[in-house]
């Protein structure tokens, strides 16, 4: 009896350790750590003696776990050289899944001395004339790092990479599928129109945010099915903007998505596709977003559409994705709540239609 015991204590301990073990893989595989300089190079403080570089760590979870991470160390090298040692004060960043976080506010100085001592002389006039836009060609952008961070406080991982271009690091564009609206928009309260919302309840226990893996075709497809497996999320609200023309009943779609759900774009580690319901619930979204929350509408009155991504000038990639109805005549009306007006897209070098 007591070997039958120990056998199965020892099997469960087994069990309990590979289960742990394969949640900690599961949470290291699908953690994206990158750094970046925080703020832009107008950010950068220098002093006659130090180089004060703000950055800050971007997480995204790309797994349904949620994860906890902890930034024990930051180091940062030129041409495999140490420039300077960074030990943040331990904070416990949480990662929901599928999401992304940001931790701010860290900060690396590293001596002038230690600078032209490492670069070389090339950068004693930099230094001399505080130019900033040099000190980014020359020193920031050709920086390493390497980052030790703490998984579900059980786990030390290292992380090396290029430390990376300012300029782009603090872009205010987005990666993935995504166009920036002109400038920062208010939204309002339904009122009214809250009462041809799907119920909230049709949320819960349901998987909220789908996020698939693979190329921007792959995502705009996946916009397709999303729109025909939840197109009773928008049966209420299909019917109560729908008016007399194809037309008008796409015009009043623009008007409600721009009036009450708020433009914020996805992190850039992963591109979110909200089902309509959670769109709606969340009033907010970004291009893809809004675009299956209309598409959705037209699968509901039974108005032919198109999702068409769009690339801008000539960058190699598709950039943005939004809803286009064919005309009898061959042309079409667009219906693009990012941009500031119905009927309006913003000039392509390239697209195409799904």
């Amino acid at each position: 009896m007591w070997k039958i015991l120990i056998g199965a204590g020892a099997g469960l301990l087994a069990v309990l350790f590979w289960s742990k073990l394969k949640s900690l893989t599961t949470a290291w595989d699908n953690l994206i750590i990158t750094p970046k300089l925080d703020g832009g190079l107008s950010k950068l403080k220098l002093t006659l003696t130090t180089l004060t570089i703000p950055v800050a760590v971007d997480f995204g979870n790309r797994s349904d776990q949620t994860i906890t991470v902890q930034v024990s160390a930051f180091d940062i090298f030129y041409n495999n050289k140490l420039l300077a040692q960074n030990q943040p004060t331990a904070t416990d960043v949480q990662l929901l899944p599928n999401s992304a976080r940001t931790l701010a506010g860290l900060k690396i100085d590293v001596s002038n001395f230690t600078l032209i001592s490492v670069i070389g002389d090339v950068v004693k006039n930099i230094l001399a004339n505080a130019n900033l836009t040099q000190i980014g060609t020359e020193i920031i952008n050709k920086l390493t790092y390497n980052i030790t961070v703490v998984v579900n406080k059980s786990i030390v991982i290292n992380y090396e990479g290029l430390f990376g271009n300012p300029a782009q690091q603090t872009s205010t564009g987005v990666s993935g599928l995504g166009l920036v609206p002109a400038g920062e928009r208010d939204v309002i309260p339904y009122g009214k129109m809250e009462m041809f919302l799907p119920p909230k309840s049709t949320l819960e226990k349901t998987d909220l945010i789908v996020i698939p893996n693979g190329s921007v075709e792959d995502t705009v497809r996946f916009m397709q099915k999303v729109c025909k497996q939840y197109n009773s999320d928008t049966t209420m609200l299909a019917n109560a903007l729908k008016a007399g023309s194809i037309e008008q009943t796409l015009h009043n779609f623009f008007d409600f998505i721009f009036t009450y759900i708020k433009y914020v774009p996805d992190s850039k580690f992963t591109e979110q596709v909200r089902r309509p319901a959670r769109c709606l619930w969340d009033k907010k979204g970004d291009c893809d977003c809004f675009s299956t929350l209309i598409g959705s509408m037209c699968e509901n009155l039974g108005i032919p559409y198109k999702f068409r991504i769009a690339e801008y000038d000539n960058k190699g990639y598709y950039q943005h994705v939004y809803v286009v109805v064919p005309k009898s005549d061959g042309t079409y009306w667009i219906c693009d709540p990012v941009v500031d007006r119905f009927n309006y897209e913003k000039t392509f070098t390239n697209k195409k239609d799904f």
